[in-house]
């Protein structure tokens, strides 16, 4: 499932720990975070990307 995208519809605290756990063990190529506050999900994309940095 590598080669995957999986969407979140949300972004706060549950959407934001299922992206990170997501992205942490590496379970699927892309996250999309899905909100109707668009600043919320970006803001949690961004937190999300600057963070891939530390991970093996």
């Amino acid at each position: 499932m590598d080669n995957q995208t999986v969407g979140i519809i949300g972004a706060g605290h549950v959407g934001g720990h299922v992206a990170m756990s997501l992205v942490i063990q590496g379970i699927c190529r892309r996250v999309m975070l899905i909100d109707t506050d668009e600043k919320k999900a970006r803001a949690q994309a961004d937190d999300l990307m600057d963070g891939l940095c530390h991970l093996p």
